[in-house]
């Protein structure tokens, strides 16, 4: 969590390495099945991407892809649903 909060205090708030550290942790905490946490944190990633990619991005396609996989892992699929449904035009 140190080196995100490193990036956040040393980046502007929308650079693409605050939405790298947060994803990897993201990841890491989703891995260790901590959901709760993992979540905001692929939100704040979603974000960033999408602002410096565009919604159809790859690295904003390829967080919202894991970004939909914690609905599924806490049993929420419509929200899945509808998270993977914003990438299907760049498909």
């Amino acid at each position: 969590m140190a080196g995100v909060f490193r990036c956040r205090a040393a980046l502007p708030a929308e650079h693409p390495h605050i939405a790298t550290a947060a994803g990897d942790l993201a990841w890491l905490l989703q891995m260790q099945g901590n959901f709760v946490e993992a979540e905001p944190l692929y939100r704040e990633a979603l974000q960033i991407r999408a602002a410096c990619f565009g919604e159809q991005g790859a690295p904003t396609i390829r967080t919202v892809e894991l970004l939909a996989n914690m609905p599924d892992e806490t049993h929420r699929p419509a929200d899945a649903a509808a998270l993977r449904a914003t990438t299907q035009p760049a498909r």
